[in-house]
């Protein structure tokens, strides 16, 4: 742009490092003019970079970038300069069956990441922040944001995602509803200025029109035309985020980890036929710990729940985050707590169990249609009691570790779904001679020999080879395959009667009409049970009853209700021999349906001959060396999702220290933690506080937390302190683990 009156002549001059590539190109402007000095490989052949350092996604590789340094020069005097940050990649497309997949640089990427949203919600976020949002991705062994809604605009947030290989799926600012901006011209021309200000990232890979919907005619011709053209062609143009070969967005909400791994996940998928395939949004409710609970929620509405609570999203605010069912959860699986501390204490294990599973379910059916999984969401831009990995505060919660876990990308995993144990590469490194082992541990720490299993194997990149599967009794659910009859069901495929006992809790039985409905099960001959587990839509039945039959005529009622419906209803009943289980609603919420996702049967407790009610899975992967490469550690229930024995489990005794050392402006903190008591040490937290207060100390960055220790053993954990964070003080090293 030339700003003066007269015409002028210059010279563009132009350093590209590494390489100390150079080029000038010489050119004349007129007074007030604006024009375009291109320069061309054809024109400067040393432009063509043969053999260049490329730029990868996290796991995949290393994120070189190059640095182009531009100066315009009038008159012998450098009138402005510019330095222009890119990389040098190939990105490409495919869809295999309908199911989108994305390569760099010809290999194919698996896709592992987080929706973003708003940074921060005053808009607070600077550049040394991003910083630490992104490294957190990249601890947590992702390789993609998506940046919802285009939310985020600040140029350290794609800095940030080039630096550390942390590729971008770019909405523009469409929120599936069918209108157009009142001035589409002005959206385009911000549209064609994004794509200029952020062509450069070769972080970006996907551009996409509207989120969950198609933007209106003719919006959507013009944005695909807008990426063609000023960004070269070479990358995608999604219309919609959850459609056109993605497998759609949600749920939102925790299941047991069994539903990740079996049948798909929500009917979404390539003209409706369902698949894992590239998700772009599902989740769950990620509850705070204590810690961070009591710093933004006033101590009068700690316990019990309240209305407070759903000021940060926990209540009818957030509704698709089945609030209610996340609380019923923690307390089915791990026990009614007694106050806030002990639900944030187990709320911890619901997370780790359900976003690990959300992520290895996806990882079980890698190529063999999965290519992607994006949570909802992974960062936290207000205080809050959903979608999250780490907190508002930067507190890695039990979230951030069970997807850490589960997207490394070299990794050894059980499904529960199944018993098998799968090793998955998601890498573009292949490694042969490895040693797989499983064993498996009882609630005192002894070792049930008959599990143990060993597999030798190699690993070539984007694979998931079973290597073994674990020889457990099969579930003791009474109810599961058995056949079912309904009164009448909304949808006869989606929501049939046979939903409640297919074991899983994401798909449902809708009743199809008003009355009195029912759904009821065969067990196929006269079965003693006395134990029933209903899970369902929050307060889907007023009232109902549960009855039984010996012929499917002749009925008696063994159970009244009597109050509403809970997401989960536990029901102990004196035992009952029949063959025939109805639920009869009494009085449906909504005065015409009801909606199980599932019913579950028990006979009476019989002592396990081998396993105690809650025992352990531990695998490892090593190399022909025996180095360890990939550790995974589960525990697992003789009835499905009760782990309230856990609770019984004797204190743990540790003995920890720590040494530390600064470099680099950061405090190292290298802790080395042994179980010495009698009892296994369970999911022991780790958390820095001031020596002089006790308050926890964050942000850190670890390498490890909430992992278990057998009677003696030993594990050492790093962790990262920014120096400025201690001032005169030092640090302290506490060490919970479950059974303190």
């Amino acid at each position: 742009k030339n700003h003066s009156q007269q015409e002028k002549t210059g010279v563009v001059r132009g350093v590209i490092r590494p390489g100390d590539i150079t080029f000038e190109k010489r050119f004349k402007i007129g007074a007030g003019q604006q024009r375009t000095v291109g320069v061309d490989p054809r024109e400067f052949p040393q432009l063509t970079v043969d053999d260049p350092a490329l730029w990868w996604p996290n796991g995949y590789g290393d994120q070189n970038l190059y640095t182009c340094e531009l100066t315009c020069e009038v008159d012998g005097e450098v009138s402005d300069c510019r330095t222009v940050t890119f990389g040098i990649r190939e990105y490409s497309y495919d869809f295999v069956k309908g199911v989108f997949q994305l390569s760099v640089n010809g290999e194919r990427i698996y896709c592992k990441g987080g929706n973003w949203g708003m940074s921060e919600y005053m808009l607070r976020c600077r550049g040394a922040e991003y910083d630490l949002k992104i490294r957190l991705h990249r601890e947590m062994n992702y390789n993609m944001i998506r940046n919802w809604i285009g939310s985020t605009t600040d140029d350290e947030f794609y800095e940030a995602c080039d630096r550390y290989g942390i590729m971008v799926f770019d909405d523009f600012w469409l929120n599936s509803h069918p209108n157009l901006p009142d001035d589409v011209f002005a959206f385009n021309r911000n549209a064609v200025e994004k794509i200029k200000r952020l062509r450069n990232h070769p972080s970006i890979a996907v551009w996409c029109g509207d989120n969950e919907g198609v933007p209106q005619a003719p919006l959507d011709d013009w944005l695909r035309g807008d990426v063609a053209h000023y960004d070269g062609g070479d990358r995608l143009y999604q219309s919609i985020s959850n459609a056109q070969g993605l497998s759609g967005s949600g749920p939102w909400a925790n299941f047991h980890p069994g539903w990740y791994f079996a049948a798909y996940p929500m009917p979404y998928g390539y003209k409706g036929r369902p698949a894992w395939g590239f998700r772009t949004e599902i989740g769950t409710a990620v509850f705070t710990t204590f810690e961070s609970f009591r710093k933004f929620m006033p101590e009068e509405s700690w316990w019990p729940r309240n209305d407070m609570w759903d000021k940060h999203f926990f209540g009818k605010s957030a509704a698709n985050a089945a609030p209610d069912k996340y609380f019923e959860t923690v307390a089915e699986n791990y026990g009614e707590a007694d106050g806030i501390e002990d639900f944030c204490r187990k709320a911890q294990l619901l997370n780790i169990e359900v976003n690990k599973a959300m992520y290895e379910g996806w990882q079980h059916h890698l190529w063999n249609d999965a290519s992607g999984i994006l949570t909802w969401m992974s960062q936290s831009a207000y205080p809050s009691f959903v979608w999250q990995t780490y907190d508002y505060y930067y507190d890695l919660n039990g979230a951030y570790w069970g997807v850490r876990k589960a997207c490394e990308p070299l990794h050894i995993q059980w499904s529960y779904a199944d018993n098998t144990v799968k090793v998955v590469n998601a890498s573009g490194e292949a490694y042969n001679g490895l040693r797989a082992t499983a064993a498996v541990y009882n609630m005192d720490g002894s070792e049930v020999k008959r599990y143990a299993q060993r597999a030798a194997l190699s690993s070539l990149p984007n694979t998931a080879v079973k290597v073994m599967t674990l020889p457990f009794p099969e579930d003791r659910n009474l109810a599961r395959g058995k056949k079912t009859v309904a009164s009448s069901s909304e949808n006869d495929g989606a929501h049939a009667a046979k939903s409640v006992t297919d074991g899983n809790t994401g798909s449902s039985w809708r009743s199809g009409g008003p009355g009195e409905q029912w759904v009821m099960v065969d067990l196929g001959a006269p079965t003693e049970f006395s134990d029933i587990v209903l899970t369902w839509e929050s307060e889907a039945a007023k009232a109902y009853e549960i009855l039984a039959s010996d012929d499917a005529e002749e009925w008696r009622t063994v159970y009244t209700s009597g109050k509403p419906s809970t997401p989960i209803d536990r029901i102990r009943i004196d035992p009952v021999t029949a063959r025939y289980v109805k639920l009869q609603g009494t009085a449906p919420h909504d005065d015409w349906q009801l909606v199980l996702f599932e019913m579950e049967l028990y006979g009476p407790e019989t002592p396990a001959k081998e396993l105690s009610p809650v025992h352990f899975i531990r695998l490892r992967l090593t190399d022909d060396a025996g180095n360890l490469l990939s550790e995974n550690f589960y525990w697992r229930s003789n009835r499905l999702g009760d782990y309230r024995a856990l609770n019984d489990l004797e204190p743990a005794k540790l003995d920890v220290r720590t040494k530390a050392e600064t470099v680099d402006g950061k405090r190292i903190i290298r802790a080395t933690v042994t179980n010495r008591g009698r009892s296994v040490a369970f999911a022991v937290r780790l958390m820095p506080v001031y020596a002089s207060t006790g308050e926890q100390i964050l942000p850190v960055i670890m390498d490890d937390n909430y992992f278990t220790l057998l009677r003696g053993e030993t594990r050492k954990v790093d962790i990262e302190i920014d120096e400025s964070l201690l001032g005169e003080d030092t640090y302290k090293l506490v060490a919970r683990p479950y059974n303190d």
